[in-house]
């Protein structure tokens, strides 16, 4: 790894974690941003790679990588929690997505020992990918508008003013968990 690599992966995931654990409302285009940018990143860094090992040692070691990923990455978004701010669902980092961080970086670690370190940015970024698709579509399941989406007063679930939010409301509690 080349250490524009490793500036990219710590700003990406650091980005990634902080927005979350904050929380964020569930737009779709911009939660994908950053999982986007850097798995495009290590699929540059992988075609330029010339392999250390044997071929097909290589091939399965970056598959592995891949996969573990993906699969954490998928048990991250399924522990995003889901809430509702303003009347519009709000996704943020609980103690368990917290956790698989630091399960997919001991995975990650214990690939670099056996050899495996160019597709880091890869796996981490196509693991970030699946972790906001299956957050998002949690998020879209849970029956609430998302920001921005007109206002349809046929819908009991939209509890926005009819003026698209911008009408005075009664405060909101900041966070309140929705399953």
């Amino acid at each position: 790894m080349s250490p524009l690599d490793i500036v990219f992966l710590v700003s990406g995931v650091g980005y990634v974690l902080a927005r979350r654990t904050l929380g964020e409302a569930p737009h779709a285009g911009l939660p994908l941003v950053a999982p986007v940018a850097l798995a495009c990143e290590g699929l540059i860094s992988l075609s330029g790679a010339h392999p250390t090992g044997p071929a097909a040692a290589t091939a399965a070691l970056a598959g592995a990588g891949c996969l573990l990923s993906v699969a954490v990455g998928l048990a991250r978004g399924a522990a995003v929690r889901i809430g509702e701010r303003d009347g519009a669902p709000w996704l943020r980092y609980g103690s368990g997505a917290l956790l698989l961080w630091l399960l997919d970086a001991a995975l990650h670690t214990a690939l670099a020992l056996l050899g495996w370190s160019r597709g880091v940015l890869l796996a981490v970024g196509l693991g970030m990918v699946a972790e906001t698709l299956v957050a998002l579509h949690r998020a879209a399941r849970c029956g609430r508008t998302a920001p921005g989406a007109p206002h349809d007063p046929h819908d009991p679930h939209d509890l926005r003013a009819p003026d698209g939010g911008r009408a005075p409301r009664a405060p909101v509690p900041p966070f309140r968990r929705r399953w």
